[in-house]
């Protein structure tokens, strides 16, 4: 029967092999670069789109237009008049401009296109580097005074980047009529914006226009921030390493803003919603708008899809998420598969008849217990392996100890392999949830941290409570000396009236004597289990007593005064010291606290710790240095007694 399954399993294991691959594959994005930058449905039998092409522009006229979902012949196509054109360009400043000589290949560069824009074409210019960004060039189209406002731009103090995209934006709004456009060069590091990113942001959509960015990466742009800023608007972000490569994007820049046409079609919608299509050769994008006015920008014109909460649209939308999971299960079945054909049967005939016919003999896959996690050959022999390797690294041993400690009913080697086990597990999950290598590392070391941490807690309140309890047991013990017993006696009259845990472990004690291990041995073991030292220190004056002979009901009515002497004076220091604990307490939960409160309220204020090398850098110092200063108060107020 089970090799049966074991070969449905593989049947099935080859079904979904053969399966995932489609539920995780992708659209692949168009060569041409495809894009309606604005749609005048004022008159419905002649609705005007702006589209944005990169292919051969004779390609437009064989163009497919569905209109919900009903396909639009179109009527004309024509070239944008370079009149209705409007274009800021925006150049970084900063001083870390100068450096390479980038500032100077981004004047040739912008004078270039300036040189070459078509006539009629408004253009503007801005700059931002010291403390602020300014307009050097209101809209005109006046080349002169266009090429000596470049020729003036000097290098002063750092970036204002979010500055400098407001000011454009808001230069750039004032081109009432025209289509849109701002061509940005960032060269530095944000270090002196006095606006936020969601400000910025909200400028350039109010503005709608359409931004493209250059960022030189390698001298501490932040690309994050250029990256969010050009997709809210549907344009264009390049990143490049070189002051060489300038003058090459911002030409491509200049022919991609010259791509802009305009197609007229007759609709047969009146006034209300409307979800359009437009194919072009092998590019194709869709929109959405209201009929019967004018709609421009990325943000008026984004797809509206409704939400589908299951179906085939939940499968579309989850289908990365459903291979990866797909993917785990074929390993699964795989192994169970392999295993349960290599594995013998405990049920076949020749496993039952084996016991008439051979000695019984211990079988390695017997179950060790109720306590024992490992119920499968698999898992057992998994177990032992784990078992192996960790006894060769000298881990076993301690980790029975701090199972012991916590009094937890688990073998060692079957905790550690669950325990690695689960870690690899969580760290799947999380690559599939978070889909980021630092997101998912960052989740594997909490949840490396939490389960020793749990432990070493269990056992620390354990060991607080034996030590508490050890007072009382020693005049429990001494009395019954005084009554007439014998030490033997005294212990196992104690274990069953004192509580948990020392009457667990004083009835261990007792159970380890009467296997014939000697008494003295057993109580330093439970010393030694317990990592109590007041219990060795009692547990050596009774050894000392057995071997020179006194009273020992005295003595440890002694060791017991002595011992709740030293209680009083932990719990005095307790009390001094924990105005500096919760001081500790705080200081070091205050930045987590502000980080959370401020990535709730400000996330692009916070966002460059995560987003920018120099952010990451900062992050980690910080991280090291409330660690360190976190131990240094731990180890002031932490007194030893």
């Amino acid at each position: 029967m089970r090799r049966r399954l074991a070969l449905v399993c593989a049947l099935l294991l080859v079904a979904l092999a053969g399966w995932a691959p489609g539920a995780v594959a992708q659209d692949q994005d168009s060569s041409e670069r495809l894009r309606i930058r604005s749609i005048d449905s004022t008159d419905p039998t002649d609705v005007r789109m702006v589209v944005e092409y990169s292919g051969d522009p004779a390609a437009l006229e064989g163009a497919t237009i569905r209109e919900n979902g009903e396909e639009r012949s179109v009527n004309a196509v024509s070239a944008l008049p370079a009149t209705r054109s409007a274009l800021v360009i925006a150049v970084d400043t900063s001083e870390a401009m100068d450096a390479g000589g980038a500032l100077v290949q981004t004047r040739e560069a912008v004078s270039a296109i300036i040189r070459d824009a078509p006539e009629g074409q408004t253009i503007g210019l801005v700059s931002f580097g010291g403390n602020a960004a300014r307009v050097v060039q209101r809209l005109t189209t006046d080349r002169e005074r266009l090429l000596a406002a470049v020729e003036n731009l000097a290098p002063s103090g750092g970036s204002s980047l979010l500055n400098g995209v407001v000011t454009a934006s808001d230069l750039v709004a004032t081109g009432e009529g025209r289509q849109r456009e701002i061509i940005l060069v960032a060269g530095g590091p944000i270090t002196s914006s006095t606006v936020t990113g969601s400000r910025a942001r909200g400028a350039l959509v109010t503005s709608r226009a359409t931004l493209y960015t250059l960022g030189l990466e390698n001298r501490g742009v932040d690309g994050g921030t250029l990256r969010s800023l050009t997709d809210a608007t549907g344009g264009i972000y390049t990143a490049q390493e070189s002051p060489s490569a300038i003058a090459d994007v911002l030409e491509g820049y200049a022919a991609v803003v010259a791509d802009n046409h305009v197609l007229t079609y007759a609709s047969a919608e009146g006034t209300g919603p409307v979800d359009l299509e437009l194919d072009v050769a092998d590019a194709s994008t869709s929109v959405s708008f209201v009929s019967g006015g004018v709609a421009e920008g990325a943000a008026n014109l984004r797809p509206v899809t409704a939400s589908e909460p299951g179906g085939v649209g939940f499968l579309r939308d989850n289908g990365l998420l459903i291979g990866i999971g797909l993917v785990l299960l074929a390993v699964a079945l795989a192994i169970y598969a392999v295993v349960s054909l290599l594995t013998p049967d405990a049920g076949s005939l020749d496993a039952v008849l084996e016991q008439y016919t051979e000695p019984a003999a211990p079988s390695p896959y017997d179950d060790e217990g109720d306590s024992s996690l490992a119920k499968t050959a698999f898992i057992q022999r998994a177990v032992s392996l784990t078992e192996g390797f960790a006894e060769r690294q000298g881990l076993l041993a301690k980790i029975e100890a701090m199972l012991e400690r916590a009094n937890l009913p688990l073998r060692a080697a079957e905790a550690l392999f669950f325990y690695a086990a689960g870690v690899g597990l969580l760290l799947l999950l999380a690559l599939v949830l978070t889909r980021n290598l630092l997101g998912a590392v960052v989740v594997v070391l909490i949840g490396i941290l939490i389960p020793p941490a749990v432990v070493n807690f269990l056992a620390s309140r354990r060991q607080k409570a034996f030590e508490s309890q050890l007072p009382d047991t020693l005049q429990l013990l001494s009395g019954t000396l005084r009554a007439g017993y014998s030490l033997m006696q005294g212990v196992e009259a104690v274990s069953r009236e004192v509580s948990e845990p020392m009457g667990q472990e004083l009835r261990r004690v007792v159970t380890e004597s009467r296997l014939g291990r000697p008494l003295e041995e057993s109580l330093e073991a439970s010393a030694e289990r317990m990592d109590s030292g007041d219990f060795a220190w009692a547990v050596m004056a009774i050894r000392i007593q057995r071997e020179v002979g006194g009273n020992l009901a005295e003595l440890l009515l002694t060791v017991a005064d002595t011992m709740t002497q030293r209680e009083r004076l932990r719990r005095d220091v307790a009390a001094l010291t924990a105005e500096g604990k919760i001081s500790a307490i705080v200081l070091g939960l205050l930045p987590i606290g502000l980080g959370i409160a401020m990535w709730m309220l400000n996330r692009d204020y916070i966002s460059a710790l995560f987003d920018t090398r120099l952010g990451n850098f900062l992050l980690g110092g910080a991280i090291i240095l409330a660690g360190v200063g976190f131990y240094w108060m731990k180890k002031v107020i932490e007194v030893d007694i």
